[in-house]
């Protein structure tokens, strides 16, 4: 009952997208929407390339919780937030294969599902005219299903580890 009726008070917070350069290599669409003041829901969709060896993506919904305002900027305001959700997708895992390990990048071509938990730590900063540029972290600790990378039905998603490299993200929020 509590999650229906703080559903149907929430509103929209942002819409965009975010870059992530180094873990999981992709970029994705981003929407936000407000819980309370301190909270507010986020789902992704990501394109992955993973080291340009594989294409693939992935969905993932997190519940993020604002813990600090600083003061630091001059021309908005800003926020510190973690979180936690869930994620699944159909992606490669360079770090287990392709290159790597085989040579040839054969195995790396098939890819494979992911899915697994999905944690966030980031900070953002939020312009008066309403552009929303943040920094953020989101690993996920999770299985990849692949029978031809793995010789087995499912192993660490490594890939997602390097996620604790951050990605930026731009959106612009709503007023």
């Amino acid at each position: 009952m509590s999650v229906i009726a703080a559903s149907a008070l929430a509103q929209p917070r942002a819409i965009g997208g975010y870059l992530s350069v180094f873990g999981g290599e992709g970029f994705g669409a981003s929407y936000q929407h407000t819980l309370n003041q301190n909270m507010f829901f986020e789902a992704d969709a990501v394109f992955s390339h993973d080291y340009g060896l594989t294409a693939g993506g992935w969905g993932s919904v997190l519940c993020n919780y604002i813990f600090a305002h600083p003061d630091w900027v001059a021309f908005g305001d800003m926020n510190a937030y973690a979180g936690a959700g869930l994620a699944a997708g159909w992606v490669g895992d360079g770090l287990c294969t392709g290159y790597w390990y085989d040579w040839g990048g054969a195995s790396q071509a098939f890819g494979g599902g992911m899915f697994g938990i999905q944690l966030s730590l980031g900070i953002e900063v939020n312009m008066k005219n309403g552009l929303s540029i943040s920094l953020d972290m989101r690993p996920i600790f999770g299985g990849h299903c692949s029978d031809w990378m793995y010789h087995r039905p499912v192993g660490l998603y490594k890939d997602g580890l390097m996620m604790f490299c951050p990605s930026v993200g731009v959106r612009y929020r709503f007023h």
